[in-house]
């Protein structure tokens, strides 16, 4: 089963596991829709990322997962100061 570690706060709980590791930044340039896309039928949500360097990624996750992730990330206090300061309309 595919996990999907989620944090609300990444200024309160940051991803230390990738201290000290090479990584590139990257950019979502596209986002789509792709139906069947498990062993189940079950659509994706699939991420088109341009890394600092110009490399693409593809990237995927099932869309149950990522309409919890959006849920989990609406409750946070900061989507909710986001939006009471107009940064969401």
């Amino acid at each position: 089963m595919t996990t999907l570690d989620i944090r609300p706060d990444l200024d309160g709980s940051p991803w230390s596991d990738l201290e000290g590791q090479s990584h590139e930044h990257a950019e979502i340039e596209r986002v789509g829709l792709l139906d069947n896309a498990t062993d189940d039928g079950e659509p994706a949500v699939v991420l088109l990322l341009r890394t600092e360097y110009g490399h693409p990624i593809v990237a995927h996750t099932t869309l149950k997962l990522a309409r919890q992730a959006v849920a989990i990330l609406r409750r946070a206090p900061l989507c909710t100061e986001a939006a009471d300061r107009g940064w969401l309309s």
